[in-house]
C-alpha cells in the first residue's frame, strides 16, 4: 500500500517552471529531481488518480489555463509543449471539481534562456517560426494554447 508515482528521466527539466503551476495546484506535486550519471536527471512527481488527457473541457477550465498562461509570461517563463498530450483533466482531491493539471517542463524556462529540442515532432502544430534549438518565445506558448 505505498503511494503511486511517475517518474520521468530526462536531459533537461526546469524545476522552477513546474513549480510555480504546482503552487497554483495545477501541476502535480514535484517529489525530487536527482542528477543521474552521463547528464541524465531522474523526475519523480506524484500520480494523478483518475486524470484524463485535455479532451472538450468546460470553458471555465480552458479559461483558468489561459489566465495562468498569462501569469506564468509576466512571471518571465515558457513552456514550449502546451499540447493536449501535457495537459490533464480530473476531479480535484478536496472538491471533486473539474481541474486540470499542466505537465512535461522538460523544454520549459525562462524566456531567451528556454530552447527547443534538435527533433521536433512534424504532426505537433506549431507557431511558423518555431525552429529546432530554437529559443521558445511567448507567442509560441500563446499560439497553442489557441490550437486547444
Amino acid at each position: 500500500g505505498g503511494r503511486r508515482i511517475c517518474v520521468k528521466f530526462v536531459r533537461r527539466y526546469s524545476q522552477e517552471a513546474h513549480k510555480f503551476w504546482e503552487e497554483r495546484g495545477r501541476a502535480p506535486k514535484l517529489i525530487t529531481v536527482d542528477t543521474l550519471p552521463a547528464g541524465w536527471l531522474m523526475v519523480v512527481t506524484e500520480y494523478l488518480q483518475g486524470f484524463e488527457h485535455w479532451r472538450s473541457p468546460p470553458k471555465s477550465v480552458w479559461l483558468e489555463l489561459v489566465a495562468l498562461i498569462d501569469d506564468f509570461q509576466r512571471h518571465g517563463f515558457v513552456h514550449g509543449d502546451i499540447r493536449e498530450a501535457n495537459i490533464l483533466i480530473g476531479p480535484e482531491q478536496e472538491s471533486d471539481e473539474l481541474v486540470f493539471k499542466l505537465i512535461d517542463f522538460d523544454w520549459a524556462g525562462k524566456v531567451g534562456m528556454a530552447h527547443y529540442p534538435p527533433r521536433l515532432h512534424p504532426a505537433t502544430p506549431r507557431a511558423s517560426d518555431v525552429l529546432p534549438c530554437g529559443v521558445i518565445q511567448f507567442a509560441h506558448d500563446s499560439y497553442m494554447v489557441n490550437q486547444l
